[in-house]
């Protein structure tokens, strides 16, 4: 079946594996309207931990063998946080940067042959909130002349930021503006349906309400959602940060709107 729609999963801070995406995927599909196909859709997860993590271990574990550190899972947690963010830094004029390799990855998930006119849908956690926006803008404001509008980020049809902590890095700009959202090549009816959804759970340190940043993003994002992830073992704790990927208050719109999505792409 041809694919009419795109959905790029994107994972935050933390030691991933490569198959982050698989059983959040299967229960979104598990949830998608029966008068819609799924096999209608692509989803592209992107695993780009690994050009991280490899140094953070190296780090603690001769941390850890120099001092016998306490409070070792928070320690990781934190190391994991900050040290992803630290590394990801944009820094001009260096060809080899963190940021590029990163950036590399999302491109190659997405030089995909589909449609040039392909919606895409992200859906984001964490870090990997802020590094899909700054992928985005970067298309959007510096598009390859011979890649596809898909490519450059131009049929832009649905947000979701789970755990986004874009705020912590909008502190480095006076006027930090957001992705252009929806894209601009959509036809009228996906653009009237396209919505940016963040949601945050009151108890995660990391994640954040978007909508505050300025006016700019309360005009963009429609709603910042609050959420309860992770029941009676994480949900009231700073570890809720990363479960949000098997939380049906997550899965369920997702795959309705995904359903929504393909109705209108059937009618258009």
């Amino acid at each position: 079946m041809e694919t009419k729609l795109v959905v790029a999963i994107i994972h935050g801070m933390g030691d991933i594996h490569p198959d982050f995406a698989d059983q959040f995927i299967e229960d979104v599909c598990d949830q998608i309207s029966p008068d819609v196909s799924p096999q209608a859709i692509k989803f592209v997860p992107i695993h780009w931990g690994y050009i991280t993590q490899p140094i953070q271990d190296q780090f603690y574990q001769r941390a850890n063998a120099v001092a016998d550190l306490d409070y070792k899972p928070v320690r990781k947690f934190i190391l994991s946080a900050l040290g992803d963010a630290a590394a990801y830094q944009k820094k001009p004029n260096q060809t080899n940067s963190t940021y590029q390799q990163i950036h590399s990855v999302v491109k190659s998930k997405l030089d995909i042959n589909v449609p040039d006119n392909t919606p895409l849908i992200v859906v984001a956690h964490s870090l990997g909130c802020h590094i899909m926006s700054n992928y985005l803008w970067d298309k959007q404001h510096h598009p390859d002349p011979a890649a596809s509008p898909f490519q450059n980020g131009k049929t832009l049809a649905g947000m979701y930021t789970l755990g986004c902590n874009i705020p912590l890095f909008s502190f480095a700009e006076s006027d930090p503006q957001p992705i252009a959202f929806p894209g601009n090549v959509l036809s009228s009816t996906l653009k009237q349906n396209a919505r940016w959804f963040n949601y945050f759970d009151k108890d995660d340190v990391l994640g954040y309400p978007i909508k505050v940043i300025n006016e700019a993003y309360n005009k963009v994002v429609d709603e910042d959602i609050e959420v309860d992830i992770g029941g009676l073992l994480r949900s009231w704790n700073p570890f809720s940060h990363d479960v949000y990927w098997s939380d049906k208050d997550i899965i369920n719109p997702v795959a309705k709107y995904l359903s929504t999505t393909l109705k209108i792409l059937d009618n258009d």
